[in-house]
């Protein structure tokens, strides 16, 4: 009898310190001393949520270690930490102010601009922007136009 009431005791004290382990509360070392389970903090660039409004491609520049690679990959037009966007504003809206923009084109609510790659995130959050993504690059059909 003696033996099941170790194994019961025992398997109390593991269910106990297991539980007290995943809530991450204070933890007995045997010391008397109390510890606090420390969990490392993610990341900044990890936790980071890119606004719908961003291009996924775009939303991949931000967050790349090596930038000139990443830009180089994905066809996007990066120079010095700047790199080309087409801005799509709602109707009747502005370009939002206090960016660094250099405007490159503009028709209707399509702004074609340099911008720096940090100012993505928040600039696609700007309520007149309804999207930021790469500027569409022309590709040849195979046919000139001419009918013959």
């Amino acid at each position: 009898m003696d033996h099941r009431r170790t194994l019961v005791a025992t398997i109390a004290v593991l269910v106990l310190a297991v539980v007290a382990g995943c809530a991450g509360g204070p933890v007995s070392d045997g010391t008397g001393d109390e510890t606090t389970t420390v969990r490392p903090t993610p990341t900044t660039e990890a936790t980071t949520t890119m606004p719908d409004a961003l291009d996924s491609t775009l939303a991949g520049l931000v967050q790349a270690d090596d930038r000139d690679a990443y830009a180089e990959t994905h066809d996007l037009d990066y120079d010095d930490g700047r790199v080309a966007v087409v801005v799509e504003l709602q109707p009747d809206a502005e370009l939002p102010e206090g960016y660094d923009l250099n405007v490159t084109a503009r028709h209707d609510e399509l702004v074609q601009a340099w911008v720096q790659v940090e100012d993505l995130p928040s600039l696609a959050s700007e309520e007149e922007v309804r999207f930021v993504r790469p500027p569409h690059t022309p590709e040849a059909d195979g046919q000139s136009g001419v009918s013959g």
